[in-house]
């Protein structure tokens, strides 16, 4: 069902901050970034040099405007602070994967894709999965 592991979230007060400490104390480069408005977040993926497509990555979550707690992230961080957000994994195929989840009795989440060419997402919530929020994103969709 579970493919692979695609990144773990990571929530930040200072994006640019946090990408200058990851990349000089771990060796990380930035592979990309962007601003996803319907989140209100910005963010860095990053990975070790040379890392192959489809690689691990660790991705640097960050609020687009500090104080922001009508979003879902920036509330978060406002209330937890920095530390881990989620676990996201792939999937081939996203329905089959939230229909198997939910008939296990997971609380699971559908939730639209960032990008336009991106299938949809589902979100597992914290207490379906011993504490932490697991998003699932479909291989290549």
């Amino acid at each position: 069902m579970l493919e692979r592991i695609s990144h773990i979230g990571i929530m930040v007060e200072n994006l640019d901050q946090a990408v200058d400490h990851w990349s000089r104390a771990f060796g990380l480069e930035v592979r990309s970034r962007a601003e996803i408005e319907v989140e209100g977040i910005k963010n860095a993926f990053l990975t070790p040099p040379g890392s192959a497509e489809g690689s691990f990555f660790i991705e640097l979550i960050a609020p687009m405007e500090e104080g922001d707690t009508t979003h879902a992230i920036p509330r978060r961080l406002a209330e937890s602070g920095e530390g881990v957000y989620h676990l996201a994994i792939t999937v081939d195929d996203i329905a089959a994967t939230g229909a198997a989840l939910t008939e296990q009795g997971l609380r699971v989440v559908e939730l639209p894709g960032i990008a336009k060419d991106r299938a949809g997402r589902l979100v597992v919530h914290p207490k379906s999965a011993n504490g932490v929020l697991i998003e699932i994103l479909q291989e290549g969709g």
